[in-house]
């Protein structure tokens, strides 16, 4: 697995702004086999962070078992594709 930060334009009827997000992407082997491989769109200009197998990092709010958790030790909630998982899993 393998993340990388990626910058994005976002446009409201009122203004544009660029947002900063970490995107990612897997390679799984299974048996010496290769049978999932999607580090290569991280080398492609996608118009959004949703575009990607792996994408939207929100840091995770400090919790009890994370009350010291600053930077750059902060820990992150991302989204998997369902399909990707669906590929894991099997």
């Amino acid at each position: 697995m393998r993340f990388i930060k990626k910058t994005f334009v976002e446009n409201t009827v009122n203004e544009s702004y660029k947002e900063d997000a970490l995107v990612g992407g897997i390679r799984i082997v299974k048996n010496g086999i290769e049978v999932l491989n999607t580090l290569n769109t991280l080398n492609e200009n996608k118009n959004s962070s949703v575009y990607y197998y792996i994408f939207k990092g929100h840091r995770v709010r400090n919790t009890i078992d994370c009350l010291g958790c600053t930077i750059p030790n902060q820990r992150l909630y991302i989204c998997i594709i369902k399909s990707l998982i669906m590929t894991i899993s099997v």
